[in-house]
């Protein structure tokens, strides 16, 4: 039986897990960073979304923005509670190598994970164009080896704010951001911006920054069962019950692009997108 290494930390134990350590070093100065950098990616997120909405046009920025949606939509239901699992036991880890060692696990996880999405994105594509008529399923389908993109959030916030890498997950937010900006500009120059580019951009964008934070904080690939035994058996105590919760309330918080999609079209969520944003 795999027990939990949150269950057999000694709570008055004198040595400071990494994660814990990290968060307390870097105190307010780190925390304003994290601030900026959201801020920051914020205000990019709004330049680049008013630069669609201008360059593309209403029904096709609209295409765009339903897109995201059903991709983010989508992605909520592939946490199953093992990236919120791993979080916590790497918040409680008390060596480097260890930590990188969950890590790694972590990573395998998101890989599997990662190929399960996919297939459930091509599957949507079918699905979308019998029930929608905005027709972006061929999008879907052309985007859907770069869909992980959107579950790499679930993993880079977790996981870095648990082990107190606050700098680096500032510099993500920002990275991911820019990167969007560059492909938009690229896209814009060569003259071939359209709803299908604009999101490989996006998920092109969130995978390269993924990257960068696979090699600024590069895991342990060795001993990846036992550890992915440990992240299961959290999950079981923990992280399902998290899941349940946080799907339900997220589902039904982002439902609203997909339900205007389908009573009013592609132009009224493309609008409905930019206000909200």
């Amino acid at each position: 039986m795999v027990v939990p290494r949150a269950l057999t930390s000694t709570p008055m134990s004198p040595v400071t897990p990494p994660g814990g350590a990290g968060v307390r070093r870097l105190g307010r100065t780190g925390w304003r960073g994290l601030f900026l950098a959201k801020s920051a990616a914020g205000l990019i997120a709004f330049l680049a979304n008013l630069y669609l909405a201008r360059t593309l046009g209403g029904a096709e920025f609209g295409r765009y923005s339903f897109t995201i949606a059903t991709l983010t939509f989508l992605s909520f239901c592939f946490d199953f509670g093992f990236f919120a699992s791993g979080a916590r036991l790497l918040a409680v880890t008390d060596g480097e190598l260890e930590m990188r060692g969950t890590l790694g696990a972590v990573w395998v996880l998101l890989g599997i994970t990662s190929a399960l999405f996919i297939l459930v994105v091509l599957a949507a594509g079918a699905v979308m164009d019998w029930v929608f008529e905005d027709r972006i399923g061929p999008i879907l389908r052309t985007v859907a080896v770069l869909a992980p993109a959107m579950i790499a959030p679930f993993v880079v916030d977790q996981v870095l704010k648990a082990c107190g890498r606050v700098y680096l997950y500032a510099s993500w937010i920002v990275l991911n951001k820019l990167l969007f900006l560059v492909a938009l500009a690229v896209c814009g120059v060569l003259g071939s911006l359209t709803a299908s580019t604009a999101s490989a951009g996006y998920l092109g964008a969130g995978l390269a920054a993924l990257l960068y934070v696979g090699v600024a904080f590069p895991p342990r690939l060795s001993r990846i069962a036992p550890c992915i035994r440990e992240i299961a058996a959290e999950q079981r105590r923990f992280g399902s019950h998290l899941y349940a919760g946080k799907t339900a309330n997220l589902l039904s918080y982002n439902l609203d692009k997909v339900l205007i999609a389908y009573f009013h079209g592609p132009l009224a969520v493309g609008c409905y997108s930019l206000a909200m944003n």
